[in-house]
């Protein structure tokens, strides 16, 4: 992470700020020492509930970001956020069977990297695989040692990992620091970080060094989804990150181009095709000169458009170190070779961007500005997938995210207050988890957790929609938080129920994820708070409820209804309830979700689309569990929810599926 954050910071600063980081880096380290050693003693000298009270406020802001991001970029945050949140429960709780959970977590975590730092060594042999082999085998033996209940019975784990992160973020943090001294006048940050070899060192002044830069900076990234010819089968991870394989057995592997106006092109194919076989394919895969071929620069965009197609994804960037990108392409392009691990046309167009953003913040960045720059959750991913990609190999599903990542850095999104709560859209429930510890707690019941899911879309898009949240549950006389709903009980009396509430709903669509480029010209829609109230009648033959919502955001100023009839049986701890009925929607809010208005029709080829109001009948079976034995006061629970659209809906031309399926999964721990 320091790395893209010295490249950004530039030469200047980087050389006045490289003694106080390896000063910096030396302390953190021995804090991480002395935190190791506490924990292999057993002792408590580091406040770990404060620590895990700063773990939980980082993962609901990392939850809280996951709702506002999109693509991979969401579920990164998700990942982390939901991690975070569960060792932080785990670390409050206080439990000593919650420290032998975190230490299986945390030894995993080793272990798993530890192998795929190895397996990577092993298969790429890229330079200096020996030291990284070295590190993957070293991971493996710590998260051996986290796993094993010496010395402390696993109740000094957590100080452990605490320790041995902080050490090795020193280590690093001395390490690329004494680089950095090496920064001379006249050199830069990227001259240091850039890998051996990359370039050619010196050249002769050429008219390419002279060319003028006029417009911005385009990256074009081909997917392998979005260039293959037909429909690829769905393998999400794969087809984004690899290739795509279509039902014919046609593998795409996608592309990756740099363009700078008016004749700074970057886009670099093999002269003749590479073997691709399975049987070569680990062969292939290796670092070494012998897979090194003969490399062919295209010319412009224009021509690789016309003799292939265009790209799908185009990141624009406004700001950049227009200098630093002609000379690293002037010195880069003196070498016309292809390698598919180390010098492909995804590697180009990431080295490239890292050259073009030399220095790009050195006006923000004082130190205070370089360390506000440090807690940009941006450089966190693009920090993530750099070492991944340079451990491996460069993909362009791989910069992409990368290319996304540095661009939310350099361009940050200038947000109005109105427009910063539509998308962070939980930042309620965020308040009312900072005022639980207020609450007062005879009065109240509370309860804390995380649930995810993942739910289909009618929408013709390239995925299914996954989401992971902090769970918060608090009941204080009539004032009451589930989840994503938060209300006020007017009636509670055996038969009838009343409230008043407000809950998230959750559908949206995102125009980048279209399938076709028609699709992906649409706008988005966007998720939006309802208000409003429900009513149950609950008899022996179950409950039947009623609920009315109102679009409060104004995003489709709509108006929801659902009817349904819901069914508990109870055996022991375990709860099914399965239930059944009617969502229904009005014009409104079909056309702002489903509807094609006149303008986007215009400028995307397809059909306009005025849908009226619609019935949507849905069947749900519920379970939940209430572990009353070994695990007192933690509960869980699932949900699997289908839903069957009528034409109102299904003949939108941005719709392909007549019905959808959900699921949602979670715990929740009661204080």
């Amino acid at each position: 992470m320091l790395q893209i954050a010295f490249l950004l910071a530039g030469a200047a600063f980087v050389r006045k700020a490289a003694p106080v980081f390896m000063f910096s880096g030396i302390v953190w380290g021995g804090l991480g020492l002395s935190i190791f050693i506490d924990g292999l003693q057993g002792e408590r000298h580091f406040p770990l509930h404060v620590f895990g009270l700063l773990l939980l406020t980082d993962s609901v802001v990392s939850l809280l970001m996951g709702s506002a991001a999109r693509g991979t970029q969401r579920g990164i945050f998700y990942f982390k956020g939901g991690l975070f949140f569960l060792i932080a429960m785990l670390i409050l709780v206080g439990h000593h069977s919650g420290n032998l959970v975190l230490a299986i977590v945390f030894g995993m975590a080793y272990f798993i990297t530890g192998l795929f730092v190895i397996a990577s060594a092993l298969v790429v042999r890229f330079r200096q695989w020996q030291r990284s082999l070295l590190s993957g085998v070293w991971q493996i033996i710590f998260s051996v040692f986290l796993f094993l209940p010496y010395p402390t019975e696993h109740d000094g784990t957590v100080s452990q990992f605490i320790g041995m992160v902080l050490i090795t973020g020193g280590i690093h943090s001395v390490r690329l620091s004494l680089r950095m001294l090496r920064i001379k006048n006249g050199s830069s940050v990227f001259d240091i970080l850039a890998p051996r070899d990359l370039v050619t060192p010196t050249v002769e002044q050429t008219p390419a060094m002279d060319m003028p830069a006029t417009g911005r900076l385009t990256v074009h990234v081909w997917t392998p989804e979005g260039s293959a010819e037909n429909e690829p089968l769905r393998r999400p991870v794969i087809n984004r990150y690899i290739a795509a394989v279509d039902a014919n057995g046609v593998i795409s592997t996608g592309h990756a181009a740099l363009e700078l106006p008016p004749s700074l092109y970057i886009s670099l194919y093999p002269a003749a095709d590479i073997d691709r076989s399975p049987s070569e394919f680990f062969n292939t895969l290796k670092a070494v000169e012998e897979n090194t071929v003969a490399g062919k620069f295209q010319s412009d965009y224009a021509s690789e458009a016309r003799a292939w197609c265009e790209s799908d994804r185009k990141i624009v960037f406004s700001t950049f170190n227009a200098p630093s990108l002609i000379g690293f392409w002037t010195r880069y392009r003196q070498n016309e070779t292809y390698n598919l691990t180390w010098r492909n046309c995804s590697s180009s167009v990431a080295y490239a961007l890292e050259a073009a953003l030399d220095g790009v913040l050195r006006e923000r960045c004082s130190y205070v500005g370089f360390i506000r720059l440090l807690f940009v959750p941006e450089l966190w991913i693009a920090a993530q997938l750099r070492k991944r990609a340079t451990t491996m190999a460069w993909t362009p599903g791989l910069v992409l995210d990368y290319t996304r990542a540095l661009h939310a850095i350099v361009h940050p999104d200038k947000l109005s207050l109105l427009t910063f709560i539509k998308r962070k859209i939980f930042v309620g429930l965020f308040v009312a988890l900072a005022a639980l510890p207020f609450v007062p707690r005879p009065a109240s019941a509370i309860s804390l957790g995380l649930q995810g899911g993942s739910y289909g879309t009618p929408y013709n898009d390239r995925h299914a929609e996954n989401w992971v949240l902090p769970y918060i549950g608090l009941n204080y006389k009539q004032f009451y938080i589930d989840g994503t709903e938060l209300g006020y009980t007017l009636i509670d009396s055996p038969s009838n129920t009343l409230k008043l509430k407000i809950e998230y709903l959750d559908v949206q669509y995102d125009a980048s994820e279209g399938r076709t480029a028609a699709l992906r010209s649409l706008n988005n829609r966007h998720s939006t708070l309802l208000a409003g109230a429900s009513y149950l009648y609950t008899t022996p033959f179950g409950g039947f409820q009623t609920t009315l919502g109102v679009d409060t955001l104004n995003q489709s100023k709509g108006v929801t209804a659902n009817f349904s009839w819901i069914l508990m049986k109870q055996w022991g701890g375990l709860t099914l309830v399965p239930m059944a009925g009617v969502d229904w929607n009005n014009g409104q809010q079909n056309r702002y979700y489903y509807g094609i208005s006149d303008d986007e029709a215009r400028r995307s080829g397809l059909d306009a689309w005025r849908p009226h109001a619609s019935a949507i009948p849905f069947i749900t079976l519920a379970a939940n569990y209430d572990w009353q034995n070994n695990w007192n006061n933690w509960n869980s629970w699932a949900e699997v929810t289908g839903r069957f659209y009528s034409s109102t809906i299904t003949d939108s031309p941005m719709v392909n599926k007549n019905a959808i399926a959900e699921l949602t999964v979670g715990f929740s721990y009661s204080f």
